[in-house]
């Protein structure tokens, strides 16, 4: 089982493993994000027809690693990251995948309005299969898209309604650096665990 083993490696196994969604309409760039901060084995496995087997089953799975200080004693944890599908034909699907995430990262669009509005349905859709857990919002800072004033307010407000402790990001995902994108997760990871709380961070320009 080569895709288990890659998951859950022994030796170097992480003390504390977290399963974290991705979740957003289609097209705000969730892959685009998951492929340049996780590693997975499934990105180039297909059926005989060439079609992946990841867009078959509307959701790709990888993993996100990291260390810090918790306690005074190095923590090391493993965030198994699920990037779901927007699409409505994996509705029912994407319910079950969302089952026993530890928190999910909301993923939306400087230049498509709808997609910041459909914020709370995603968090909606999430708290029902898993809870009331953490959450972050990332906005992908589309170069020529500033988020308008009425629309930050939207995320602000949809922030305070839903989840008091939730962050929000503003992130180019082409033009940040893997280092720079990884913050979500790394902030949500830290919240999960109790080592730190997350800072409110906004990438500038």
């Amino acid at each position: 089982m080569p895709y288990l083993s890659f998951f859950f490696q022994i030796p170097g196994m992480a003390d504390i493993i977290k399963k974290i969604g991705i979740l957003g309409d289609s097209g705000t760039g969730k892959n685009t994000y998951f492929k340049k901060v996780c590693k997975s084995p499934f990105d180039k496995v297909a059926n005989a027809n060439g079609r992946k087997f990841t867009d078959m089953i509307g959701v790709t799975v990888g993993k996100y690693e990291t260390e810090f200080e918790y306690r005074d004693e190095p923590v090391s944890l493993a965030i198994l990251a699920w990037d779901m599908t927007g699409q409505k034909e994996f509705n029912i699907f994407r319910q079950e995948y969302c089952k026993y995430a530890d928190g999910a990262i909301i993923v939306s669009r400087s230049d498509r309005t709808e997609s910041i509005k459909n914020a709370y349905k995603w968090v909606d859709e999430l708290y029902k299969n898993a809870g009331k857990v953490p959450v972050a919002f990332v906005v992908n800072k589309v170069a020529g898209h500033p988020v308008s004033a009425a629309n930050e307010w939207f995320i602000e407000n949809t922030v305070k309604e839903y989840s008091n402790n939730a962050e929000i990001y503003y992130l180019n995902f082409k033009r940040c650096k893997p280092k720079t994108l990884s913050k979500p997760l790394e902030d949500l990871g830290k919240l999960l665990v109790g080592g730190c709380e997350a800072s409110l961070w906004d990438e500038p320009g």
